[in-house]
């Protein structure tokens, strides 16, 4: 039955594929996401607000999005 299904799917899931993908080697000067140097990245203090209305935003449930906010203030700590 799984064969049959991915046979049968087989282009949907490679376009799946391809739009799961994210790109990291951007060669558009336009693109300024493509000049960021990894190691100068420093994390700052978080807006806890903002990222709360981020995460409520789109819609993250509960319990996600309690774990995102420990996890963001971890961070904001270092």
């Amino acid at each position: 039955r799984l064969t049959e299904l991915l046979r049968e799917h087989c282009e949907l899931a490679k376009l799946s594929k391809v739009l799961a993908t994210i790109i990291c080697n951007v060669e558009d000067p336009e693109e300024s996401f493509g000049h960021v140097v990894l190691e100068e990245l420093k994390p700052e203090r978080m807006n806890k607000g903002l990222f709360g209305d981020f995460l409520k935003n789109y819609k993250f449930r509960t319990r996600d999005r309690e774990r995102l906010m420990t996890l963001a203030h971890r961070v904001s700590k270092q």
